[in-house]
């Protein structure tokens, strides 16, 4: 809440029920002025039928605004208002991730705002009761994790699945809108968790043009439902596979389009090392800061690295990630090692105290590695 004294205005960012309206209604009690107005009540509507007269009149007062996008008329107000007041603080915006937000924002109040991103729960954020088992096949979605049992969750994440596709995307892409393609993306998409992205076979396999495609998957991964991994390719000399990696960022909504139910269900499946690997993927993603960036390593000869956390040109971080609590090392990942020369290097597993192994690799399970990259990466 500090933060928000920095700039003049914050737009928390994130998918849909993944609680930044909780967040802010948080916020809203912390600060002795404050007002809060979502676009999707009438009533609240209709308090900004004129905006910078409403503004002005609380001219001493947070203002947040909830589900702004769908009143994109209102960024036009935001300017001037932001410039009349010349002080931080004054305006926090809650959307949805889509283009009408972050068209609006980088339009209009360029300059003028940071950007916070909201995600479903992370591994750090569980209450202490609760198992890690639930929220890999729960997912971090409040309403899903916190479902009385595994079949009220399922539901749950099943209709956020139905509703976003068949009810949000209509609204973004109008006519043109293929509600049976976009189900069928998402299913390939979650049989291709870990792999290289291959829009041209997605193409042909769900009988539309790349173009359509490519502008679903651009959309899935602005709005924070899809991770697209890109390659790290600098100084390196050899050839590099240059597709992203695609990962369904949330766990439970994966399970959920792969009819996987329990644990059980998962240890039994294939995808059980790729759901994994996303897993601690999104654990790392969630805490790195801002000047540390997240990418793979894949060479044509079979070098390969599942993580490579880098600062700037520097490769600091290297880590393969393994289903196992008794994991072995690919050969790749020791050509990889070689190749990019990182300051320290890992294989993650599920569990695990920690030990050195060959080559200066650093065995541990995920809580340790994220409390290890926590004080590396600072």
């Amino acid at each position: 809440m500090n933060s928000l004294k920095h700039n003049p205005a914050y737009v928390l960012m994130g998918p849909r029920q993944s609680g930044k309206t909780t967040i802010a209604r948080e916020i809203e009690k912390h600060f002795k002025n404050s007002i809060y107005l979502d676009m999707e009540d009438s009533r609240d509507v209709r308090k900004l039928e004129d905006p910078l007269a409403h503004f002005a009149r609380f001219s001493d007062s947070l203002i947040i605004i909830d589900e702004i996008q769908t009143k994109p008329d209102l960024f036009r107000e935001l300017r001037p208002a932001i410039d009349a007041r010349g002080k931080n603080g004054c305006f926090l915006l809650l959307g949805s991730a889509s283009p009408v937000l972050v068209q609006g924002v980088s339009e209009y109040l360029t300059g003028r705002v940071d950007y916070i991103e909201i995600t479903p729960f992370t591994m750090e954020e569980l209450p202490k009761e609760k198992s890690r088992d639930r929220h890999l096949i729960r997912g971090g979605f409040p309403r899903s994790f916190l479902a009385a049992n595994d079949a009220l969750s399922m539901n749950w994440r099943k209709s956020y699945i139905q509703s976003y596709s068949f009810m949000e995307l209509v609204s973004i892409f109008g006519t043109g809108f293929n509600k049976t393609t976009v189900a069928n993306l998402w299913r390939m998409l979650a049989h291709s968790q870990g792999g290289l992205l291959n829009q041209a076979v997605l193409s042909t396999s769900l009988g539309v043009s790349a173009p359509t495609v490519k502008r679903y998957i651009d959309y899935l991964d602005a709005s924070f439902h899809l991770r697209l991994l890109q390659p790290w390719h600098i100084n390196v000399k050899k050839r590099i596979v240059k597709s992203p990696k695609v990962y369904i960022r949330d766990s439970g909504l994966l399970l959920a389009l792969l009819d996987i139910g329990n644990i059980n269900e998962l240890l039994g499946h294939p995808i059980v090392g790729q759901l994994w690997e996303g897993y601690v993927i999104e654990q790392i993603a969630s805490g790195l800061k801002q000047d540390f960036t997240l990418y793979f390593y894949r060479t044509s000869h079979g070098a390969e690295a599942d993580i490579v956390i880098a600062k700037g040109l520097e490769p600091v971080i290297l880590a393969e990630i393994k289903f196992s609590n008794s994991p072995v090392p690919s050969r790749g990942f020791y050509e990889t090692i070689t190749d990019l020369n990182p300051v320290k290097t890992y294989v993650i597993s599920p569990e695990g105290s920690g030990y050195p192994g060959k080559n200066g690799v650093f065995f541990c399970g995920i809580d340790l590695f994220i409390d290890e990259i926590s004080k590396i990466c600072s």
